[in-house]
């Protein structure tokens, strides 16, 4: 690290690559769980019958966009491998649009979480 990625060997550019695209799904999968824990907390800690719906509701958004989130991760580019190995047929769709719009909708998410509280 430290150097411009033009300055990077090819061998290392692949396997930071390989790491890159690992951390993109786990990212997903924790914020996902992480949400799930804090909507299984309020279920449990507030009974009320509107907040208990309301606490569902929410746990059935945070795990349907998770799982789109996780797809959106996964399939970045096709073959998979295309996305550190510049080198094989494939393609890639632009990932810029992707990580902002997830960051936006986790923001929601995230507001809503809160708003429950």
């Amino acid at each position: 690290m430290g150097k411009n990625v033009t300055d990077v060997p090819l061998v290392d550019l692949k396997q930071i690559l390989k790491w890159m695209y690992m951390s993109l799904w786990a990212y997903a999968v924790c914020l996902t769980c992480i949400k799930l824990s804090i909507m299984v907390q309020y279920k449990r800690l507030f009974v009320t019958a509107w907040f208990q719906k309301a606490v569902k509701v929410m746990i059935v958004v945070v795990v349907l966009y998770g799982l789109a989130a996780l797809l959106d991760c996964l399939f970045i580019c096709w073959p998979i491998s295309r996305y550190w190995d510049l080198d094989r047929d494939g393609h890639c769709i632009n990932e810029w649009p992707i990580f902002y719009t997830n960051a936006g909708e986790w923001q929601c998410r995230n507001l809503s979480c809160f708003g429950l509280y």
